[in-house]
């Protein structure tokens, strides 16, 4: 894995930056974060039914009617116009309430050719406004009822936070294992290739000793065998 990551970056590899790409690359990390970020989700949405929801409505119709009144035709047209805001909320406490406010009003234009009646007009309007509260008498008027789908998904939020951190800690832990080995290899061969450098001077000393009568040849066969 070191290998890998090291010929990714093609360059020396500090400590940091190997902890950071094994974390990215890790997908056992990546899963427990989407776990975590799932998690929180569904405890904003636990927490969200205590939340205040507000309505609004609009509509406008039109309606055109031809019929007859006491023997004559008449031609009726109908603008209705309504609107309706409504704001409602339930807490913790099973305790409900909601406020509505309604409006509607309409307008008619009568047509009778007959009598010389043109655009007669009629007009009326109606409003509304109404405050409901109610309250929960058996299970609901607990807090610890009503809490309780709250509790549960903050506990799972928890647990996935702890399971981002465990799975974050196992993959720290063997990249530390694997970072310093390595860097322990490293340092032994730079060792080893210096210990090769100095065996190889040597030999040469030796050789040139041993031509000159200076030393013995078992000398040279000791320094061949190092």
């Amino acid at each position: 894995m070191m290998l890998l990551i090291c010929a990714a970056f093609a360059r020396p590899l500090s400590y940091e930056d190997a902890l950071r790409a094994a974390e990215d690359a890790n997908p056992q990390v990546s899963s427990a974060r989407y776990d975590l970020q799932a998690a929180e989700a569904r405890a904003w949405a636990a927490r969200g039914i205590w939340d205040p929801a507000f309505s609004m409505s609009v509509g406008r119709s039109f309606n055109i009617s031809e019929g007859s009144f006491s023997g004559f035709a008449t031609h009726n047209e109908t603008t209705s116009v309504s609107w309706n805001a409504g704001l409602a909320q339930t807490l913790p406490t099973g305790t409900s309430w909601s406020l509505d406010l309604s409006n509607g009003a309409s307008t008619s234009f009568y047509d009778i050719d007959q009598l010389g009646v043109t655009d007669a007009l009629f007009a009326q309007g109606t409003g509304s406004l109404s405050l409901g509260v109610s309250q929960q008498l058996l299970e609901g008027h607990r807090m610890a009822y009503n809490l309780e789908v709250v509790r549960r998904a903050e506990t799972a939020r928890s647990y996935a936070e702890a399971q981002l951190r465990m799975q974050r800690q196992s993959i720290l832990l063997d990249v530390s294992r694997a970072y310093f080995e390595l860097v322990y290899a490293d340092a032994a061969l730079d060792v080893a290739a210096r210990a090769v450098e100095v065996v190889t001077e040597e030999r040469r000393i030796v050789q040139a000793q041993v031509v000159a009568g200076n030393l013995a040849p078992v000398e040279a066969t000791r320094v061949e065998a190092a």
